[in-house]
């Protein structure tokens, strides 16, 4: 007996900007599961331009160190996807769940996955991946992930979901379809966002990156500690980044876009600029962490190029929508 769950999960969407090497596997799959039912997945990058100043020590793409994956919950706001924690530890009794749902989700250890980096090396590291056809005679499922798409025998992943910190998810077709109202919603929120806010656990946008340049000039030299955790989060703002840039490219590119070929290509450069002005920001923290050296007046110069940037991104996108 195969089980079938319509419609497969086939190859990842393609990108133009971003790299599918630098994403996760659960963003991965929610761009794969609305390509599936032909829904324009780059809107789920739509309010990715962010900034967050928590600490010295907390520098963030996210509004807060707890936040679950953004993607997913934009893929639930603006598409109707709904993600629910499913209670089963034993993966028979989860099998019985699978015609159930759609799509289901298992965030299984690495260390018995063979298409994981962690497979038989690393304990305690979990990778989702989505499981469709059951095969109960060959005893296999159909696996979809970043990394694998194929058969899979059961038993595999059955190890896999069976560890301590293992979980599943159910989650649902997109029932809803883009509103015109929603594209203004969405860049006024990016608007918004670079602009910034001040609140009692963050300073973020512009005001944040003043406030990173304030402690910049005010602070000692940094050790080598602090200018790597610098590099390690400053990863994480500049790939939402680029992945918001995927979606302006949707915007002017795409024919299902209410904005084809109506936005400004100076605009789409504008947010390209920025994204560079920060890979060069993160590219010299670099050079302090394996050349031992700190030049206070080059750091923070690169950082005025990225806010230059930044209020440029700011200027024009609010000229686009007064106009």
């Amino acid at each position: 007996m195969i089980l079938n769950q319509e419609p497969l999960l086939s190859e990842l969407p393609e990108l133009h900007y971003a790299t599918w090497a630098g994403e996760n596997c659960a963003t991965a799959l929610a761009c794969t599961i609305l390509q599936a039912y032909n829904k324009p997945f780059q809107w789920i990058f739509s309010d990715n331009w962010n900034f967050y100043y928590h600490s010295v020590e907390q520098i963030s793409a996210y509004e807060s160190k707890h936040m679950n994956n953004p993607i997913l919950w934009n893929a639930h706001e603006l598409f109707g996807m709904n993600l629910t924690v499913l209670q089963e530890k034993d993966f028979n009794c989860l099998l019985e769940k699978l015609p159930q749902h759609k799509h289901l989700l298992i965030s299984g250890e690495s260390f018995y996955l063979p298409w994981c980096y962690g497979y038989q090396t690393s304990r305690n590291d979990y990778h989702m991946f989505a499981v469709q056809n059951y095969d109960e005679w060959n005893q296999q499922m159909l696996v979809w992930s970043i990394h694998h798409q194929g058969y899979v025998p059961v038993q595999i992943i059955k190890q896999s979901f069976e560890r301590p910190g293992a979980s599943a998810f159910a989650i649902t077709p997109p029932v809803k379809a883009i509103q015109d109202s929603v594209l203004l919603r969405q860049l006024q929120i990016t608007l918004d966002k670079i602009i910034g806010a001040t609140t009692l656990n963050y300073t973020s946008g512009l005001k944040g990156l003043i406030t990173l340049k304030e402690h910049l000039a005010q602070a000692p030299t940094p050790s080598s500690a602090y200018a790597m955790l610098w590099f390690v989060q400053f990863k994480d703002i500049i790939r939402l980044k680029v992945s918001y840039i995927e979606f302006l490219h949707y915007l002017q590119q795409h024919e299902t876009s209410p904005l084809y070929q109506s936005i400004p290509p100076e605009l789409v450069r504008q947010f390209m600029k920025a994204v560079s002005h920060f890979t060069a920001f993160r590219n010299i923290l670099t050079k302090t962490v394996f050349n031992n050296s700190y030049s206070r007046v080059t750091v923070i110069r690169q950082l005025e190029r990225a806010i230059e940037a930044e209020y440029e991104c700011a200027n024009m996108l609010e000229k686009y929508l007064l106009a």
